[in-house]
């Protein structure tokens, strides 16, 4: 059976998988695209099956939206290189808007959002029958205009592919669910192997040759998003596609470089990430790693220049990418402390699984790291290869002396997830110990805590963090809906993310709008 205008948005049974999906648009997509692509169709996949959804009409709508003006080909769209968004959902034309359309932060959130708009045509006012919030969360925190579709078209639901024309885009042709069906078609003809929806056995995802790596599924460790939004010292050098990292010592402390960021530095540096090391910020900050800027937006930081005297790794980055490229396209690791501090074991795993995810998105394969192949350098750079005021004190002797060995530790975790014929579970999650604030109201770090004990129950599962920021680590486990949850303090004020957290009796944190009752 083909897909047709008159086919179902909805899906029980014989759905496809991620990588067959990808099967059919990795011959279209372009090469810096790749990894990106495949991790939001994987998700696509995915919640297809969890929501009864038609995950290749899904794709469709994702070639369409992420279609280069033109040629039509996928991936290649400003909104989805910049923004993640995979249905241009919010982009109407107007300027005003399209600016104040929706981001995600990954991939996967962006596919996210994008299921998560499927459903709300799909299912109308009958979503939840569809959309498990305990298992994927609410789904207008992935969608913004969630209850906008809902409202604006009286809850009603939308069966049919052709239901979506001029409602979830205008087409110049006035045929867009025509359009989708087309599209639909291509992609099962493409699919490895072709099986229609409609007949045949299900398909089963094939397992890859050893010899074929799988990229994407390396996980990008925990982190705490502390982006310095008032920070000057960046420049636009377009989006930016992260194809090596530099290597730092921070010369000062994990949280003394959070505060410097903010303070004096904000006209003067900034870098992407920082890890926490025990011997200058204690054994509890030990591998923490926050987060000062966004490697997958446009700021390209003032981080791993300037460009004087290049040696080393850096010559050959240089030559291909040129002196905008070290700050555009390296993602830059700040490490506490100084070049001849110690490096501790959870300092190192962390420096180490936040290389090993950024060479796996930019598709370097565990047997040949740090080489990346075709490009004739290394993935990794130590800064004082790019500026020789830094040659032997950035990121110093310590780091310097353990890069083989790091190197060999992110080598095992690429060929992990790369050469696995299934995707790999991460190990038993290690989670963030607790930091109850002192009894009473007080002031921590310009946050007020008052004091406010009280029981709840949630109305949606949530994880509890160790900080108010949703990208700190855990503490535990998923708290499931209809948990009673007991408070000792409220945060009043929790800086950029500007919403009240509830502060739980041993220390985690959990955000209240949309969570307590």
């Amino acid at each position: 059976m083909s897909y047709t205008k008159a086919s179902t948005l909805t899906k029980a049974g014989n759905h496809y998988a991620g990588d067959q999906l990808w099967s059919a648009f990795a011959p279209m997509t372009p090469a810096d695209q790749r990894n990106r692509a495949q991790q939001a169709l994987r998700e696509i996949a995915r919640i297809a099956v969890a929501t009864d959804t038609d995950e290749v009409v899904a794709a469709a709508v994702a070639w369409i939206e992420t279609g280069e003006a033109g040629t039509g080909l996928p991936f290649r769209s400003s909104w989805w290189r910049e923004r993640n968004n995979l249905g241009n959902i919010g982009v109407t034309g107007d300027p005003t808007q399209n600016d104040l359309s929706q981001s995600w932060d990954t991939p996967a959130d962006g596919a996210m959002g994008l299921m998560a708009h499927l459903v709300a045509y799909a299912y109308g006012n009958g979503w939840r029958k569809a959309w498990d919030t305990d298992a994927l969360g609410l789904p207008w925190l992935y969608d913004r205009r969630f209850d906008l579709v809902l409202h604006e078209l009286g809850g009603r639901a939308f069966r049919t592919i052709g239901d979506l024309n001029r409602r979830w885009a205008v087409d110049s042709d006035d045929d867009y669910g025509g359009k989708l069906a087309k599209r639909a078609n291509a992609l099962v003809a493409a699919m490895t192997p072709v099986t229609t929806p409609s007949t045949g056995p299900e398909p089963v995802e094939q397992e890859p040759s050893m010899a074929t790596p799988v990229f994407g599924r390396v996980p990008h460790p925990l982190y705490q998003n502390r982006i310095v939004t008032s920070s000057r010292a960046w420049d636009d050098l377009g989006p930016r596609t992260i194809r090596a990292a530099v290597w730092h010592r921070m010369h000062g402390t994990l949280w003394g470089t959070d505060s410097y960021f903010r303070g004096a530095a904000v006209t003067k540096a900034l870098t992407d990430y920082g890890v926490g090391v025990a011997a200058t910020d204690g054994a509890q900050q030990a591998g923490a790693l926050l987060r000062w800027n966004d490697p997958n937006g446009r700021r390209a930081p003032w981080a791993s220049g300037p460009v004087n005297n290049p040696t080393g790794d850096a010559v050959p980055f240089l030559d291909r990418y040129g002196v905008n490229g070290i700050n555009r396209d390296a993602v830059s690791i700040e490490i506490s402390g100084n070049g001849d501090t110690a490096l501790d074991a959870k300092a190192r795993a962390t420096v180490v699984a936040l290389t090993a995810y950024y060479a796996d998105q930019y598709g370097v394969p565990w047997d040949a790291f740090p080489a990346v192949p075709g490009e004739d350098r290394s993935f990794v750079m130590w800064h004082g290869e790019i500026y020789d005021g830094k040659r032997n004190s950035c990121p110093g002797a310590v780091v310097m002396a353990a890069t083989d060995g790091m190197i060999d530790e992110i080598k095992v975790i690429l060929k992990r997830y790369q050469a696995a014929s299934a995707p790999v579970d991460p190990a038993d999650p290690v989670y963030a110990k607790p930091q109850p604030p002192a009894k009473g109201d007080s002031i921590v770090n310009g946050r007020i805590f008052l004091a406010h004990a009280h029981t709840y129950t949630t109305k949606a599962a949530v994880v509890p963090r160790i900080y108010a920021d949703p990208g700190s680590d855990p503490t535990g486990p998923r708290i499931p809906k209809g948990t009673q949850v007991t408070t000792s303090h409220v945060v009043s004020d929790v800086g950029e993310s500007a919403d009240l957290t509830a502060v739980l009796v041993d220390g985690s944190r959990i955000p209240i709008r949309d969570v307590l009752v």
